[in-house]
């Protein structure tokens, strides 16, 4: 075939010059014509000749939509041992959307370097790729699924029809592939965000807790749903509350400040409620920094009464727990001192820990810096609750010094 004169044999000529000239008249032939030189260039893909598959595969790269023809085929050199003929028929392919239904079923292939290059492909396709991807959901293949929706996740907001397809994965029993549609969600961004806050709105109870429960595990959930999951805590369906402040709650503290301005107020009412999404609620807030403010003025005079508590290790925790507070301990300073002057290990090198967190500057004192450095005799780990702190603090044997106060 390549020492013919024909316009195929000169397609598959080693002259370059020959081969261009050939190439374009090819591009500007009647599609009758360009379907001929397809057939053909099907059979040379197959061939051993590594020239004349690499002249093949070029010629299909530029002869544009009649390609699809010979899509098994260009599927098939996707794993070529020559990686430019290999790379020629990728991009072919990534042209062809006519080429996405074959590609999604021949994502079953148990070849992974071939999977992951059919993989690429489709996700360079776009919304092409997008209706073939969502069938195979529908195939009851894990692994499938699973490539699917990382195919889907990479796409982003270009796989914005794919959302409901990957709601429903999100929350199938399978925690693989739940969590990778999760991910493809959060990929997705504002159409899925959109779509999930419009479902919080159905009248069917279970479309509002399967949106809200989707929402909750994706990190963090698209802020485009942020005004509907606000609307969600007054659900009549604690469920439903309860996976909307858990989707509040997984935003990070930065974003808070570019949701709207209903969502603290929402929170705010949610974390006085006697039920699940109450902590829920107060997480949230928390991490807006928004949350009631921790009565340290309070929580200070306590910790000084418990530094002069008989309890020795009462006096240690105390001392550890002012360090806590930082700079806002200011005025227990003097009796930190006096803890300090201990001839107790332990208790002077919390009492240490503590003035160097309330002023840093006294970490270039030498007694300090001894004191600090010192390894003191070791003691059983105890639970102490102290004044002012919510949960007991662990006090730990070698050094006295503790970690922050709660």
């Amino acid at each position: 075939m390549s020492g013919c004169s024909s316009g195929t044999g000169r397609l598959l000529a080693d002259d370059p010059l020959v081969r261009s000239e050939a190439l374009e008249a090819a591009a500007k032939s009647p599609e009758k014509n360009k379907k001929k030189i397809v057939a053909k260039m099907k059979k040379i893909l197959l061939k051993k000749d590594r020239a004349d598959r690499a002249y093949a595969a070029a010629a299909l790269e530029d002869i544009g939509p009649a390609a699809a023809d010979a899509v098994p085929e260009l599927i098939r050199t996707l794993k070529d041992e020559d990686a430019d003929i290999a790379a020629s028929a990728e991009r072919t392919l990534k042209h062809l959307g006519a080429s996405a239904p074959a590609l999604a079923e021949a994502l079953e292939t148990t070849d992974p370097v071939l999977r992951a290059r059919i993989g690429q492909v489709l996700a360079a396709q776009g919304p092409a790729a997008v209706p073939e991807l969502v069938k195979n959901f529908g195939k009851g293949k894990r692994e499938l699924a699973l490539w699917s929706a990382g195919i889907l996740g990479q796409m982003g907001p270009a796989a914005a029809d794919a959302v409901p397809a990957l709601a429903r994965a999100a929350v199938s029993g399978d925690a693989a592939v739940a969590g990778q549609a999760a991910a493809a969600l959060t990929a997705v961004g504002a159409p899925a965000g959109l779509w999930l806050g419009a479902a919080l709105g159905s009248a069917n109870p279970s479309s509002r807790a399967g949106a809200a429960k989707v929402l909750s595990t994706l990190t963090p959930p698209p802020a485009e749903a942020a005004g509907a999951l606000a609307g969600a805590l007054e659900d009549t369906d604690p469920k439903v509350r309860e996976h909307a402040a858990m989707a509040l709650a997984s935003y990070p503290g930065k974003a808070f400040a570019s949701l709207p301005e209903n969502v603290t107020a929402a929170l705010i009412k949610a974390s006085t409620a006697n039920d699940a999404a109450a902590g829920w609620a107060k997480t949230a807030l928390e991490r807006a920094g928004r949350g009631p403010a921790a009565p340290k003025e309070k929580s200070v005079p306590d910790l000084i009464a418990a530094l002069r508590s008989p309890d020795h290790e009462a006096r240690i925790a105390a001392a550890a727990a002012l360090g806590a507070l930082g700079p806002a301990a200011s005025e227990a300073a003097p009796e930190l001192w006096t803890a300090f002057k201990s001839r107790d290990c332990r208790l002077r090198a919390s009492a240490a820990r503590a003035l160097t967190e309330i002023n840093p500057r006294l970490k270039k004192n030498g007694a300090v810096t001894r004191a600090l450095k010192k390894v003191c005799a070791g003691k059983k780990t105890r639970l102490l609750k102290l004044p002012g702190l919510k949960t007991p603090v662990l006090i730990k044997p070698a050094t006295g010094q503790l970690p922050a106060a709660p």
